[in-house]
């Protein structure tokens, strides 16, 4: 069996999407995957057990039949947290490689794992992406995302093969925008290969798979919804936060489509400037209320607005973590990134670079 970490290199790189979608791939051509998520940071109470949310989601879309203290057996909660400030051994690796030998002892071709967010992350525990990969002499197929200053996506692959040297096969850049595609293609891919990193897929920018709902916005930051509750399939792409005047309000919301605004109740200004632009939804923070004038007009749109008691920061900082986390609900996004797996990585090459035959 093969042992292949998909790793981000940063947050919210989209490794979750091309982790499904090559599972869904390589099991469509015959191959057996399994999935093990050795740390997981989105813990949620489940048939009276404490697992993670992306371990549940897996788990259910590709009828695994492994016990999920297996597929995920380190959930990070504010219990662990303590215990790794306070400096009291938790057992956690012993607990890893007890799932890890039981996740490997199934006939498979291919074990997919997911590490906790990016390849750096888990140093507070003692035991990082790097250690895994080292402990299980695993292989690691990196995910980065675009950043429009196109150097720092370069410098993050240099970084993971300068750390990770030949143990990294391959290299995924995601979220390409349509304008930059053939520079990445004609110019950065032939500079990677020349350092050593092999490219097998560049992957472009696709809103409906950055997009999270209305109502998973709402959800996670337990807001009440005071306008239009019968509009919360409505899809949310970007954050707008509301703190300059009317006029430069007015000029970035334009500019912005698809939106959740985020501001103060208070500031009926900035959220009659976002009803009259493309805005999903509102986010009103500290649990002030607008004027009633709005929530009627708001109606009329079709807008919700979500109330909620949090700061803006702090719900800015909340409403982040979905753009970077398939829920498990999120069944609409599974074909999705099938399609977007199967368009842009070279599934081919990637089978060889991991030594599997297809």
């Amino acid at each position: 069996m093969k042992t292949l970490f998909v790793c981000s290199l940063s947050k919210f790189s989209g490794k979750n999407v091309i982790s499904i979608g090559l599972a869904k791939m390589f099991t469509k051509i015959g191959v057996k995957v399994g999935y093990f998520r050795p740390i997981g940071a989105f813990p949620i109470e489940y048939q009276g057990m404490l697992t993670d949310e992306d371990a549940i989601f897996f788990r259910k879309v590709l009828n695994l039949e492994d016990d999920l203290r297996d597929i995920c057996p380190v959930v990070i909660n504010s219990e662990l947290i303590d215990k790794a400030f306070a400096q009291k051994g938790d057992n956690i690796f012993e607990k890893i490689k007890e799932a890890y030998k039981n996740l490997t002892s199934v006939d498979r071709d291919i074990l997919i794992i997911s590490g906790i967010g990016n390849i750096y992350g888990g140093d507070f525990l003692g035991l990082n992406e790097d250690n895994l990969i080292t402990g299980f002499q695993g292989i690691v197929l990196a995910v980065e995302q675009y950043k429009s200053c196109e150097y720092e996506t370069v410098d993050a692959l240099l970084n993971a093969k300068n750390r990770l040297g030949d143990r990294l096969i391959g290299v995924v850049i995601n979220m390409i925008p349509e304008a930059r595609e053939r520079y990445f293609k004609e110019t950065i891919i032939p500079f990677l290969k020349n350092r050593g990193i092999e490219t097998v897929g560049l992957i472009p920018y696709d809103s409906s798979l950055a997009a999270v709902s209305v109502k998973e916005v709402a959800d996670i930051l337990n807001a009440k919804i005071i306008s239009s509750e019968d509009r919360m399939d409505r899809m949310v792409e970007r954050l707008s936060i509301g703190a300059m005047n009317v006029e430069s309000a007015l000029k970035y919301f334009r500019r912005t489509p698809n939106k959740a605004v985020i501001t103060g109740g208070d500031r009926s200004d900035i959220i009659l400037a976002a009803l009259e632009t493309p805005t999903e939804c509102l986010i009103l923070t500290g649990s002030l209320y607008p004027e009633h004038t709005i929530i009627t007009r708001a109606d009329e749109l079709g807008i919700p607005i979500l109330l909620v008691e949090s700061d803006t920061l702090t719900t800015v900082d909340k409403v982040e973590t979905l753009f970077g986390h398939l829920d498990f609900r999120s069944e609409s996004k599974i074909d999705k990134a099938y399609e977007t797996v199967n368009n842009n990585i070279d599934i081919k090459r990637l089978s060889e670079l991991i030594g599997i035959s297809t």
